[in-house]
């Protein structure tokens, strides 16, 4: 796997869309992976009731839980940019907090080189 992605990254011809496929490919194939041990934990888990008799209930709720959280804060990190574009303000309704304006980097950059 690593010799295709470096081939498929020093390709000039392709190269933006054979490195979105290489990515795509490398996303699946690590979900596949994920979702193939949960499976494999949960069939564990009736597996050891089966032969055993006891109650594997409380781990099957844990697990659940976990992978909840998980999944969650999967999808937290992936619209985490997203989230924080939508909370930005635009400079005209920035106010001064305590005598002390906050400027976006960009026009703190702009108003010292006027200042100057």
């Amino acid at each position: 796997c690593g010799f295709s992605q470096s081939s498929v990254s020093s390709d000039q011809k392709g190269g933006v869309k054979g490195r979105s496929l290489w990515f795509f490919f490398h996303w699946l194939l690590g979900i596949a992976v994920c979702a193939t041990g949960i499976v494999n934990v949960y069939s564990g888990l009736r597996t050891y009731h089966e032969r055993t008799a006891r109650s594997v209930s409380l781990w099957t709720g844990l697990l659940t839980v976990e992978i909840s959280f998980l999944a969650f804060f999967y999808l937290l990190i992936d619209r985490w940019s997203y989230m924080i574009k939508q909370g930005r303000l635009p400079v005209e309704q920035l106010r001064p907090n305590d005598n002390h304006r906050t400027y976006p980097t960009t026009l703190r950059k702009e108003l010292g080189m006027v200042q100057e």
